[in-house]
């Protein structure tokens, strides 16, 4: 299942999107990449940040977020990736993530088992692992816990 947003980045180029994040000031906040590809968790993640100020793009697959992560860059602040992803899963997106971005913030957000994912990942310092459901405070929690920035 797709979100509204995902349909709808669906009909234009991807890059658009990618140029219109960039076009911004340089004062303004990186950009969220949020990569869920279920239409609630989605929308709620999105909502709690652009509330805080913060830019978002959005991805439902591995395959949009690699994009995203390429024409973005450096311009990237944090990603919340979702592990149950339709084309690959989530989790795989830290490796190539690592080797463009190695300070990027990271959380992994799972319905499987936290302790396996966390395990996976806890030598990398800058990924924290949350389970779903999750509510607002977990999330700022993990985030500000990898960044000051979200405290």
């Amino acid at each position: 299942m797709q979100s509204t947003y995902n349909e709808n980045a669906a009909s234009r180029p991807l890059g658009a999107d990618a140029d219109s994040l960039l076009q911004s000031s340089s004062t303004a906040p990186a950009t969220i990449l949020i990569v869920e590809d279920e239409t609630l968790v989605s929308f709620f993640i999105r909502t709690l940040l652009e509330d805080r100020g913060l830019k978002v793009a959005v991805a439902a697959t591995a395959a949009e977020a690699l994009q995203l992560i390429e024409a973005l860059g450096t311009n990237l602040g944090a990603a919340i990736i979702d592990v149950g992803l339709p084309d690959t899963p989530g989790d795989q997106l830290v490796a190539p993530i690592r080797s463009k971005l190695p300070q990027l913030p990271i959380v992994i957000a799972t319905g499987f088992s936290e302790t396996e994912f966390g395990r996976r990942f806890q030598a990398d310092e800058r990924v924290r692992v949350i389970g779903k459901p999750f509510d607002a405070p977990l999330l700022w929690s993990a985030l500000a816990d990898l960044d000051d920035q979200f405290a």
